[in-house]
């Protein structure tokens, strides 16, 4: 009987802990949560997502892919995240990050929202000039 009690117990205990692992949905952090990290923290964090990008885009969208009129179907994200990798490529990290820092300090309606959207719009909104 004890040894059912105790394997009852481990069971419990195992569901317990899988419930407290962050959902996927909820992994990612807002911008609160970003605005109160340290600043080396915060410069890891938006390299990670820029690097996420560019490996996402290098990697993946290679395969070339042609929509029914024979054009390619990937001209058009190729065009946006080529704009990226230009302007941001010869930033420092530290750079990349105090661009996003003062996007984000610009737009305090955004903090409730994730903080990967406000990485993408702070670069997008540097790379325009």
């Amino acid at each position: 009987m004890k040894q059912v009690l105790d394997v009852l117990l481990i069971g419990l205990l195992i569901a317990a802990a899988i419930l407290a692992l962050p959902r996927a949905s909820t992994a990612q952090i807002s911008v609160n949560q970003y605005r109160v990290l340290p600043e080396r923290e915060r410069t890891i964090y938006v390299t990670a997502v820029f690097d996420g990008w560019r490996f996402m885009f290098e990697q993946l969208w290679t395969r070339e892919t042609r929509d029914k009129d024979g054009e390619s179907a990937r001209a058009p994200l190729e065009k946006h995240m080529e704009k990226y990798i230009e302007c941001v490529g010869n930033m420092t990290r530290e750079q990349i990050r105090a661009v996003v820092d003062k996007y984000v300090q610009a737009n305090p309606e955004d903090w409730h929202t994730q903080a990967v959207s406000n990485v993408f719009l702070a670069l997008g909104a540097a790379c325009k000039r």
